[in-house]
C-alpha cells in the first residue's frame, strides 16, 4: 500500500504545495526545536562556512536504510554547526511515516554539488543517524524531531614505516550504525576511511584503546548496510587480547572503510595504529645465490645482513634494481649463513 501511494502523481493545490504532500522543516537549530550541531572529523570543531553543504534524504518507513531519495537542494553551513534552514516537500501524503537522514559534505567551493560526488572523490563527508517521523498534514510542517549531531568521517592515508596513530573520543555518529560486528553486539560505530598511494597490505590495530573493541573493514559507502562489502573483521587480536587487529590487501588510491565500536556497547577512546606493511621476500635464485626483494616504493628502508653471533647488522652495499613494483638484490651466500632484515632509515 505504501509503495503504491508513493508512486501516485499528486496534483498541485493552493499555495504551490501538492495536495496532501508532506512538508519537512529541514533544520538542526533551536529555532525549530532541534539542537543538533554537526562537526568536523574531530567531533569537536563545528562545521562553518559556505563550502560545506547538507541535504535531506528520505526513505519509505518499510525500507529504512535501502531506498533513499534527496529532497530539495543542499544548504550551506553558515555558523557554528548549523545549516541554513528551509522547508522540503516530500512526495508522500501527510499522516504517513518516513525515514529521514541528513548527508553533508565539503563541496570544495562548489566543485561537488551533491553528496555522492564528494564521497566518490574522497572529499569530507558524513551522515546522520536516520530518524522515523510521521508527516503532518499540510500546510503544517514536520520538524526533524529526534535528529542527533553527526560528524565528518576521518580519512587516514597509509604509509610505510613506523605505524601512524589516530585517536578518537567522539560520541557522535558519522556513518551507518551497525548493531553488531563479527557477530558481536556493539555500541556507537565510529567510521574511518583509509587510502594508500601504493598497493600492498595494511595492518590496523586498536592497541592502546581504553575499551574492548570490535573492528571490520569494508569497501562501499557509509550510507547503508546494503552498500557495504565486508573484507575482514576481528573481535580480539588473540587469546585474552581485547584489542582488535585486521590485515587486508589495498589497491593504490582506492578508498576503504573501517568501522570500530565498543564491544557490548562500551564507550571510550579508540586508538588506531595503522601502517602499510613492508615485507622482505627471500628466495634462492641459483646455486649459491639468493634474491632479496621488497616494495620499490619503500625508499625509506635499507636492507641489512649479518652472519655473526651476537648479531652485527651491516647494510647491503649492492644497489637494488627496480623490477616492476619490487626492488631486487642478488647476493652470493655459498660460503656462509646469513640473516637478513629491512631497517627503517633514521
Amino acid at each position: 500500500m505504501t509503495r503504491k501511494l508513493l508512486a501516485l502523481a499528486l496534483a498541485l493545490g493552493a499555495g504551490g504545495y501538492a495536495r496532501g504532500q508532506g512538508i519537512v522543516r529541514f533544520a538542526n537549530d533551536s529555532t525549530s526545536g532541534i539542537n543538533a550541531p554537526f562537526y568536523d572529523a574531530d567531533g569537536v570543531t563545528r562545521l562553518a562556512g559556505s563550502t560545506f553543504r547538507a541535504a535531506l534524504y528520505w526513505g519509505p518507513f518499510d525500507s529504512p536504510s535501502e531506498v533513499w531519495s534527496q529532497a530539495g537542494p543542499g544548504s550551506a553551513f553558515v555558523n557554528n554547526g548549523f545549516w541554513i534552514s528551509g522547508d522540503r516537500m516530500l512526495p508522500v501524503p501527510g499522516g504517513l511515516s518516513v525515514w529521514l537522514q541528513v548527508r553533508f559534505w565539503d563541496s570544495q567551493n562548489g566543485t561537488y554539488a551533491y553528496y555522492e560526488q564528494a564521497e566518490a572523490n574522497g572529499a569530507k563527508v558524513g551522515i546522520s543517524k536516520p530518524i522515523l517521523v510521521v508527516l503532518n498534514p499540510p500546510p503544517t510542517v514536520t520538524p526533524m524531531t529526534g535528529l542527533q549531531s553527526a560528524s565528518v568521517v576521518p580519512t587516514i592515508t597509509l604509509s610505510r614505516g613506523m605505524p601512524g596513530i589516530v585517536t578518537d573520543s567522539s560520541t557522535v555518529a558519522n556513518g551507518t550504525q551497525l548493531t553488531n560486528l563479527c557477530g558481536t553486539r556493539v555500541g556507537l560505530n565510529r567510521w574511518f576511511r583509509l587510502t594508500s598511494p601504493y598497493a600492498g597490505e595494511t595492518l590496523v590495530t586498536t592497541t592502546g584503546s581504553s575499551i574492548d573493541t570490535v573492528m571490520s573493514a569494508y569497501t562501499g559507502s557509509i550510507i547503508s548496510p546494503s552498500s557495504l562489502t565486508l573484507l575482514t573483521c576481528n573481535d580480539d587480536g588473540g587469546a585474552g587480547v581485547p584489542e582488535s587487529e585486521v590485515r587486508f590487501a589495498v589497491e593504490a588510491n582506492k578508498l576503504y572503510l573501517l568501522c570500530v565500536a565498543g564491544k557490548n556497547g562500551a564507550t571510550g577512546t579508540i586508538r588506531l595504529n595503522h601502517t602499510l606493511l613492508t615485507n622482505l621476500a627471500i628466495r634462492r635464485s641459483d646455486l649459491g645465490r639468493i634474491e632479496l626483494s621488497w616494495p620499490a616504493d619503500a625508499s625509506n628502508f635499507v636492507a641489512e645482513a649479518n652472519s655473526q653471533f651476537p648479531p652485527d647488522w651491516r647494510s647491503i652495499t649492492n644497489t637494488p634494481v627496480a623490477v616492476g613494483s619490487r626492488n631486487i638484490v642478488e647476493r652470493d651466500c655459498s660460503d656462509r649463513h646469513e640473516l637478513f632484515r629491512l631497517r627503517l632509515r633514521n
